[in-house]
């Protein structure tokens, strides 16, 4: 008699379920979003790829490989099952999802332009906030 566990990770539909809802979950996201918020700032917008850069970016794949792995880990999903599933999944959206979210975090590239941008959205919203005290400071009659 098998577990009820061993039997749903032998379920592609159901796995590729789970894998799909944890990818868009808060568990998976909001540490990559804290991640990123927190090195971003050491980014600039040249052409140099320092040695930091490169550090983090190792980080990072850590953190999205040790999420995944947990994850299935506590699911009773062996990786090489995952991968499996994968692998006949080729056409499946789940697929897409997965292998570009790995693309993207295996490609240095990708990650620099990634961070890049966060570091001028969290830039122009200090800015933009800035500019909105200075305004209440001026007062209504201060034009």
């Amino acid at each position: 008699m098998e577990i009820k566990g061993v039997e749903l990770c032998r379920d592609p539909i159901w796995m590729r379920d789970a894998v799909s809802k944890f990818l868009e979950s808060p568990i998976y996201s909001v540490p990559l979003l804290d991640f990123i918020d927190e090195n971003c700032g050491m980014f600039e917008d040249s052409d140099d790829n320092k040695l930091e850069y490169t550090i983090v970016h190792e980080n990072f794949k850590d953190l999205v490989d040790g999420l995944i792995s947990d994850f299935l880990h506590s699911l009773g999903i062996p990786i090489p099952t995952f991968v499996q599933m994968l692998a006949n999944e080729v056409h499946a959206s789940l697929y897409s999802i997965v292998v570009t979210s790995i693309l993207t975090v295996d490609d240095y590239l990708l990650f620099k332009e990634m961070m890049l941008k966060r570091n001028f959205q969290i830039s122009n919203q200090t800015l933009n906030e800035i500019s909105s005290q200075a305004q209440e400071l001026e007062g209504p009659g201060n034009n």
